[in-house]
């Protein structure tokens, strides 16, 4: 019996900021115990109304397709993409909102539930270098203007960009690129096939300098 709903004033007992967080546990460790049957778990539905985490773990191991536990995880990126991903294999728009919000959850809604686009996500996903950059490789298939400014901030990033996306130059993220020895390296031998003179001072104060003067010497190039 849930006594703090018969209590005119439920806040003030004792312990009932703990009731919300320890109740679910109680009846999940008895369900394990093999004390409560999946049917016998569908009384205790609304227990697991009051966090994502709780909520999930009923669509998961009880019965999924309960709205009012749909509308719970619907609230969290994390369980929502989770749900969508592991239990119903397929779209979930009630999380859809949430799932946007951030460029891992967005990415992986794209990548492994809807197998294409994601346009409610693509705002999240061009804050991330690495998740633009993956994203216009593995679901665009092409070029993504939206995140370019951000992948042009990172050197590896944008390395690969050039050499799997554009397969090309990528003038935009090549101040980043010659920051680094290692990418400015593979960037002047993969992409550009010949001389990277903006990254030459990283590259030959690195441990790629000789890499890099035997590839120039093996194309006849001197600097």
């Amino acid at each position: 019996m849930n006594l703090y709903k018969h209590h005119t004033n439920p806040s003030g007992l004792k312990h009932y900021d703990q009731a919300r967080e320890m109740v679910p546990i109680i009846i999940m460790n008895r369900y394990e115990d093999r004390d409560l049957s999946k049917h016998e778990m569908l009384n205790y539905v609304g227990v697991f109304t009051h966090n994502p985490k709780d909520a999930f773990w009923f669509l998961k191991n009880i019965k999924s397709d309960i709205p009012q536990l749909e509308k719970v995880i619907a609230h969290s990126a994390f369980e929502a993409l989770q749900y969508a991903r592991d239990i119903i294999k397929k779209k979930f728009p009630e999380g859809e909102k949430a799932i946007a919000r951030f460029p891992g959850s967005a990415y992986s809604y794209a990548t492994h539930v809807l197998y294409h686009r994601f346009p409610e996500g693509e705002k999240a996903i061009a804050t991330s270098p690495q998740y633009a950059a993956k994203y216009a490789q593995y679901v665009i298939k092409g070029r993504f203007p939206e995140g370019e400014k951000v992948i042009a901030t990172s050197a590896f990033w944008s390395r690969w960009y050039a050499r799997v996306v554009i397969h090309g130059r990528f003038p935009e993220g090549e101040k980043a690129i010659a920051t680094d020895g290692e990418n400015a390296f593979y960037y002047a031998r993969d992409t550009i096939e010949g001389r990277f003179p903006e990254g030459e001072k990283v590259m030959l104060d690195s441990n790629y300098k000789q890499q890099y003067l035997d590839f120039l010497n093996r194309k006849g190039i001197k600097i």
